[in-house]
C-alpha cells in the first residue's frame, strides 16, 4: 500500500495542491487490485483560524480516505521530519513555490531521501508498482521521464502548477469537504532556532488577485513599459479579464524596477502553465521562455516584428503596446458587458 503526504504551507490551500490530491485518488481508483493507497494532507497553522483545529476532519472519496495533519509552522524543519517519519510516508508533494522549494531539499539531506522538482506530470507503473515522472530539463527543451531507482524510503516531489487537469474548484468548497469523522493529528515540535513574531505582505500588487502561478490568464510586461507607472494599462487589462487573471513580469523590467521580484518569470522567477499568456513589450528572451513554455496559448504583443517572442507565439500583434492593450482591455469590456 502506497503512502503519500500531500504538504500546502500557503495561507489559502491552492488549486494546484488540490489537484496534485485528486491525481493520485484517480490513480488510485484506475490501480484497481494494487490496494487502497493512503492520501494523507498536510496544512499549515494558519488553517487553524478557520477552526479546522477543532474537529476530527478527513477527506473521503470512494475507499481512499485522507486525513488532515495540523502543522504548526513553528515547529520548522523538525516537525515536518517527525510527521514524515511517523507516518512511513513513500511521497510527498506540494506545488512548486517557495515553501517547498526552501524545505524539501533541507528534509531529503536529512533523511537521505530523493528530490523531483517542477514534475509536469505522473503515472503509476502497476508492473513495478512504482510511478513514472516527467519533468523538463534545459530550460524545457526536452522532457524527462524519471524513476526513483530504490523503492524504501520517502522521495519529494514538486509539481509545476496547472500541469493536471483542472478541476472546479474554490476554497469554500473545500472547507466544507473536509467535514467527517476521521481522526485529526495536531505536531507541534517547537525548533528553539525559530520563533515566527510576525508575517507581513509586502508586494504592492492587489491582494485580491489570484496566485500568479495559479492564474489560467496571465498578463506579462516587459522593459518595453519603459515605467513602473505605465504598467497600470496592464493592470486594466488584467481586471477586464477576471479573477482567474494575474500580472507577471520578465526579468529584465524586473532588474529595471518596472515591477516587483514576486511577478518575475522565467528561468530565475517563477514556472507557469496558463491557458493563456499575453506578453507585452517582452523580447522573448530564452530565459524568459523557460518560465512560460508551458503556457496552453501565447499571444505577443510587441513594436519589433523580429522579435523573439513572435517564433514561439500562437498568435501576435505588432504594434505599439500602449495603443494595443488599451484597445484590447475596451473590446473585452464591451463583450463582458453583453
Amino acid at each position: 500500500m502506497k503512502r503519500f503526504l500531500v504538504f500546502s504551507a500557503q495561507q489559502n490551500i491552492q488549486k494546484s495542491t488540490y489537484e496534485i490530491w485528486e491525481k493520485l485518488i484517480a490513480m488510485n481508483a484506475a490501480a484497481g487490485s494494487s490496494g487502497v493507497w493512503t492520501v494523507d494532507f498536510l496544512l499549515a497553522f494558519r488553517w487553524q483560524d478557520r477552526d479546522l483545529g477543532q474537529r476530527g476532519q478527513c477527506l473521503r472519496h470512494g475507499q481512499c480516505q485522507s486525513n488532515i495533519i495540523m502543522h504548526h509552522w513553528e515547529s520548522g524543519v523538525e516537525g515536518l521530519k517527525k510527521i514524515i517519519l511517523e507516518g512511513n510516508y513513500d511521497y510527498v508533494l506540494s506545488t512548486t513555490d517557495t515553501q517547498s522549494k526552501e524545505i524539501f531539499p533541507r528534509l531529503a539531506v536529512e533523511l537521505d531521501a530523493a528530490t523531483l522538482t517542477e514534475v509536469v506530470d505522473m503515472v503509476y507503473d502497476e508492473k513495478n508498482d512504482d510511478f513514472i515522472f516527467s519533468r523538463p530539463l534545459f530550460t524545457g527543451k526536452i522532457l524527462a521521464t524519471v524513476r526513483r531507482r530504490k523503492k524504501n524510503g520517502t522521495t519529494f516531489v514538486t509539481v509545476r502548477t496547472n500541469s493536471f487537469s483542472s478541476v472546479s474548484f474554490s476554497e469554500k468548497s473545500f472547507v466544507e469537504s473536509l467535514e467527517g469523522g476521521g481522526a485529526l493529528t495536531d505536531v507541534n515540535v517547537v525548533d528553539p532556532r525559530i520563533t515566527l513574531k510576525e508575517v507581513r505582505n509586502a508586494s504592492s500588487e492587489k491582494r485580491d488577485r489570484i496566485n500568479l502561478m495559479e492564474a489560467k490568464i496571465i498578463v506579462a510586461g516587459g522593459r518595453g513599459l519603459g515605467s513602473r507607472e505605465n504598467f497600470k494599462i496592464l493592470n486594466d487589462l488584467v481586471d477586464v479579464l477576471g479573477q482567474g487573471a494575474s500580472l507577471g513580469a520578465s526579468r529584465a523590467a524586473v532588474d529595471a524596477g518596472l515591477a516587483d521580484n514576486s511577478m518575475q518569470i522565467g528561468q530565475t522567477g517563477k514556472s507557469v502553465s496558463p491557458s493563456l499568456y499575453i506578453a507585452c513589450g517582452i523580447s522573448g528572451a530564452i530565459q524568459h521562455f523557460a518560465g512560460m513554455r508551458t503556457s496552453k496559448m501565447v499571444l505577443a504583443i510587441n513594436s519589433d516584428p523580429h522579435a523573439p517572442i513572435f517564433s514561439r507565439a500562437d498568435y501576435g500583434i505588432v504594434g505599439d503596446l500602449f495603443a494595443v492593450v488599451p484597445l484590447l482591455t475596451e473590446e473585452i469590456k464591451s463583450f463582458s458587458s453583453f
